[in-house]
């Protein structure tokens, strides 16, 4: 009833309050094992060495509340073998499709007998590598020469040469590379991955690409080094050492 005559209300005949509001607690779901990636290398040198390939469950479903979700290289979600255990026989050739630039030193910390060495072996590389494979386009090759380095005016560090553009044609990358001279500067290797992006633009969208680089191991300007080195990294290019 109202009430009546200056009278108080009688209380609400129920109450309410919030409860359970928390998540459910659901462990994550991940059911399905990937392909195994390609073995990381075709054979071995050595007999002790092996490729080895992985692959992956990724999370379908994730965690709620205080569900349990194991991490990525657990043995639940990760799994790693070797492969390819077979011996090299010394005539292995290359047939990635990647866009592939040859770095080789020519400072003079290298001298003249090293270079000439170092150069012949860059052109056996070379000639490893594949342009077509299977009916279908496999490596695009460049060269690029480093170590004629010296400070130019306004304190600029002379560039890296393009010994060869990219090209399918790697027997002429080859024999471009035996023709290349000892420079005798210091070690600007910095200056070769600005000059393996500008070279790239001629390359493929759709190819990684990848940077060789032969040298002694003693660069100059280390600091410029790593930035250009995260830089180009940060552009997902991959360089291997030698």
């Amino acid at each position: 009833m109202k009430p009546l005559n200056g009278g108080a209300s009688c209380e609400p005949p129920e109450e309410s309050e919030s409860c359970n509001t928390f998540s459910c607690t659901r462990d994550c779901e991940y059911p399905f094992w990937t392909k195994w990636t390609p073995c990381t290398q075709a054979c071995t040198s050595d007999g002790r060495r092996f490729g080895f390939e992985e692959r992956y469950k990724h999370i379908t479903v994730p965690t709620r509340g205080d569900g349990y979700c194991p991490t990525a290289m657990s043995k639940l979600r990760y799994q790693k073998q070797s492969c390819n255990k077979h011996m090299c026989q010394g005539d292995e050739q290359c047939i990635a499709e990647m866009d592939l630039f040859v770095a080789i030193d020519a400072s003079g910390s290298m001298r003249e007998t090293g270079y000439k060495i170092l150069k012949e072996f860059a052109a056996a590389i070379v000639r490893r590598f594949e342009p077509e494979a299977f009916g279908r386009e496999a490596v695009l090759m460049g060269a690029i020469e480093f170590g004629d380095g010296k400070v130019l005016k306004g304190d600029i560090i002379s560039p890296a040469t393009a010994i060869s553009q990219l090209s399918f044609e790697t027997e002429k990358v080859a024999e471009a590379i035996e023709k290349t001279v000892w420079q005798k500067g210091f070690t600007n290797l910095a200056q070769v991955f600005p000059k393996a992006d500008e070279m790239s633009q001629l390359g493929r969208k759709h190819a990684p690409t990848t940077i060789l680089v032969l040298t002694d191991g003693k660069p100059s300007f280390e600091y410029s080094l790593m930035q250009e080195v995260n830089n180009i990294k940060a552009k997902g290019v991959k360089i291997f050492l030698i």
